[in-house]
Formats: structure tokens, C-alpha cells, sequence
């Protein structure tokens, strides 16, 4: 401050006028320039920050918890950018105009395992789409602002090559040999003695399970549906005597040996083998009448792990996507102690897969098939690595929601 005021009083007695008001002149241009200079770097910021008209962000929400364990924690923002980079190049190569009305979809993945508050999300325009179980497209099939516009397929498992069901004639014949080829395996090789090449084992399955995965004219052979199943745990004896109360139909002998089941909103966990039981059994054997200390909710891969409980209700073939090793830890998995083993009993009555859901009001015709569209093109190029890890081998558009969902879901439980 002090030499300011010098230099002021200096400049006063010793540079003539004409000068000085040149300098002034020159301290208001400087300042001129730089408040100039802030407009524009101002200007350049609001244009950057500017939305593209062109572009709608979007959020979906997808369970995504196995895909990431499987795949590794940036397999979220990995799929993401592969999605995004098909959504622009579906758009930029449009030539026929099909989407002629949609926008470039910028995507946003959220996760959450629970389809019940996915679909919440969904009607209340918090997500754009999501992927539900059959069951809650079944029970509301009329949502003003959602559409069901696919249903998601998967591999086929060998052997398993008609759509039966046990009321069907041969039917619980064929829920019961269909798996026969896989007991016979276990009973070789037990699944904790599993080796990565001669059972396939490709980082997300055992490849050895599964039917051929070809791809012919843009379309691919996967089904649409999956079933559940009841396995079984013990030595050859207690084995035998299971499958006498099974044969001989008696519900009390039968869940006597105590029974480990998923939530009851599973299909493959639950909702399927009480059907299945109901069939068998008659009406009267439904889970929830069976005695507290006689079943369980519990994961099913603890097959052989839980004293006193010896049926187990799972996903079909459940294991084909579990591996026991986790690095150099071996995982307590469907591990029967020594002398016992594991075999199935009995298929469950197959049910569609998941449905693919979108919120109207937040894409429109145009946008929403752009979407889906390029969940279907990185399937068929084997880029898809959401669905190869979470079991959606491929997205087929619903014509008829009637008979392609709702007929074939009410045959399975009703």
C-alpha cells in the first residue's frame, strides 16, 4: 500500500498529463479486457455444460449384484459403455427410420435385487426399464405407463427338450428322467471334485450342462424357459427311503425329512415346488403347513451342509453356475459330508423367464425398441456381458401377451 501511494505521488510530480491519462486509460482497457475475457471463459462453461437436444439421459434399473461378483467391480460402468457406444451407432445407421423419433439414449444403470421395488420404480418414473419375473407381469398386466415388450430367454440345459408339465401325459415320468443323466454324473463326480476343463467351466457355468448355443438368421436357439427343482441329500439308504414316500405319496413321511426353501416370492425356490407338490401330494401339502421345525428358508447351495434337513428346493440345476473355489478359498457348497451325495429328485413344471419392462412416459414407440434393440444386437455379438452373467442369453419381442405369457404361466401354477 505504501509504495502505491509513492508511486502516486511521484507520478503526480514528475510524468507530465498527457501521459498519465494514457496510463489510466490503459489500467480502464486491462480491466476491460479481463472482464471481456470472463464473459467469454463464462460463455464457453454454459455452452459445455449445455444439454445435447439430441441426447435424453436415461435411467434404468437392473439386478445386478451376481453379474458384478462374477465379472468384476467395474462390470457395471464397463457394460454401460458398451450399451451406450450400441444405442448411437443403432441410431447413427438408421436408414429405414426406425427410429426416426427417438433421441440418443444416454444410460444410467442403478442396481437393485428386488424386482418388487423395481417395478415401483418403474411406475413411479424413477427408471425408464427393468427386468421383472413373470409372475408380477402376470398380476398386472394393465400398468398405464408400462409396456412388457420382451421376455428374456436362456440356455437350455441337455436333455430338457419339451415344455412338459406334470399334469401332462408322461409328465412326471419325464420331470424325473429328464435330470437322470446329471445324477449319474454326480454319483462319478461329486460336484466339489468338478475340474474347470473336463466339466467346462468358462468363468461364469459348467458348460458341460448346457445343450449347444448356435445363432442362425439374427436369431438364437434359447429357450424361454426355466424350471426348479428337488434335490436330495444322504447315504444310499436314507436316499431310498425319500424316494418311497415320494412314490408312495405321503406328504408327512416326505417333509419329515425336512425341507430348505427360498423366499416364498421365489418361483424357482418355492412358488414352483409347492405346485409341484400340490399335484403330487394333493392340495393339502403346501409349505407353509408343514411344521416350523421341519422346514427352513435358507440358500439352497447348502445341500449337505444343514443337519436334520434333507430336501432342498432350488433353481434347476443350480450348481451350473456356482463354482466352489473363490480364489484359493474352497466354498462349503452343495458338499454332502463323506458318504452321502447329492441327486434329484424331480424336475418342477417349467415357467417363462423374466419380462422386460418400460416405463412409457419416459420413452416413447421409437425409443423404447431402440433400447431393446440394443440389448438384442450385443447379445447376438456375444457382447452382452450383463446377460451372459446374469443368465439373459437373449431378448425376444412379445407379440402376444396372452399366449405367450399369460397362458403358458397359468398351465405352470394354476
Amino acid at each position: 500500500m505504501r509504495n502505491r501511494r509513492f508511486f502516486y505521488w511521484w507520478s503526480k510530480k514528475n510524468i507530465p498529463k498527457g501521459i498519465t491519462m494514457k496510463l489510466k486509460s490503459k489500467k480502464i482497457l486491462f480491466t476491460s479486457l479481463g472482464i471481456v475475457s470472463l464473459i467469454g471463459v463464462s460463455t464457453a462453461i454454459a455452452c459445455s455444460n449445455a444439454e445435447d437436444p439430441n441426447v435424453k439421459k436415461v435411467n434404468l434399473t437392473l439386478g445386478t449384484e451376481w453379474f458384478s461378483q462374477k465379472t468384476g467391480s467395474t462390470a457395471v460402468a464397463d457394460f454401460t459403455k458398451v450399451l451406450n457406444s450400441k444405442i448411437k451407432e443403432l441410431k447413427e445407421k438408421d436408414k429405414d427410420n426406425k427410429y426416426k423419433e427417438a433421441k440418443i439414449l444416454e444410460i444410467k444403470i442403478a442396481s437393485n435385487e428386488e424386482k418388487t421395488a423395481s417395478l415401483n420404480d418403474l411406475k413411479a418414473g424413477k427408471s425408464a426399464m427393468t427386468i421383472l419375473n413373470v409372475r408380477q407381469a402376470v398380476e398386472e398386466p394393465n400398468i398405464k405407463n408400462v409396456e412388457y415388450l420382451a421376455r428374456t430367454e436362456t440356455r437350455s440345459f441337455k436333455g430338457d427338450t419339451k415344455q412338459m408339465f406334470y399334469k401332462d401325459e408322461g409328465g412326471p415320468e419325464y420331470l424325473k428322467n429328464t435330470a437322470k443323466w446329471v445324477n449319474d454324473h454326480l454319483k462319478l463326480h461329486p460336484f466339489k471334485t468338478w475340474d474347470n476343463t473336463r466339466e467346462k467351466w468358462d468363468g461364469v457355468k459348467w458348460e458341460f450342462l448346457y445343450g449347444d448355443l448356435t445363432i442362425k438368421d439374427g436369431d438364437k436357439n434359447t429357450t424361454p424357459y426355466y424350471r426348479g427343482m428337488v434335490a436330495i441329500v444322504g447315504n444310499d439308504e436314507t436316499i431310498e427311503k425319500i424316494k418311497k414316500t415320494w412314490d408312495d405319496k405321503n406328504w408327512q413321511e416326505f417333509y419329515n425329512f425336512g425341507i430348505v426353501h427360498g423366499k416364498p416370492s421365489k418361483q424357482g425356490k418355492y412358488i414352483l415346488q409347492e405346485k409341484l407338490f400340490k399335484d403330487h401330494f394333493g392340495d393339502q401339502a403346501t409349505i407353509a403347513s408343514i411344521p416350523d421345525n421341519k422346514h427352513k428358508q435358507e440358500n439352497g447351495n447348502l445341500l449337505g451342509t444343514l443337519d436334520g434337513y434333507r430336501i432342498f428346493l432350488d433353481d434347476m440345476y443350480s450348481f451350473a453356475w456356482q463354482h466352489y473355489k473363490d480364489g484359493d478359498k474352497t466354498k462349503n457348497i452343495f458338499n454332502p459330508p463323506e458318504g452321502e451325495r447329492m441327486e434329484i429328485l424331480t424336475l418342477t413344471n417349467s415357467l417363462f423367464y423374466d419380462v422386460v419392462a418400460f416405463n412409457k412416459d419416459l420413452l416413447n414407440e421409437q425409443e423404447r425398441k431402440l433400447l431393446l434393440d440394443a440389448f438384442i444386437a450385443l447379445s447376438l455379438e456375444d457382447k452382452d456381458s450383463f446377460g451372459k452373467g446374469s443368465g439373459y442369453n437373449f431378448y425376444r419381442y412379445i407379440t402376444d401377451f396372452d399366449k405367450e405369457i399369460k397362458e403358458p404361466y397359468n398351465n405352470a401354477l394354476k
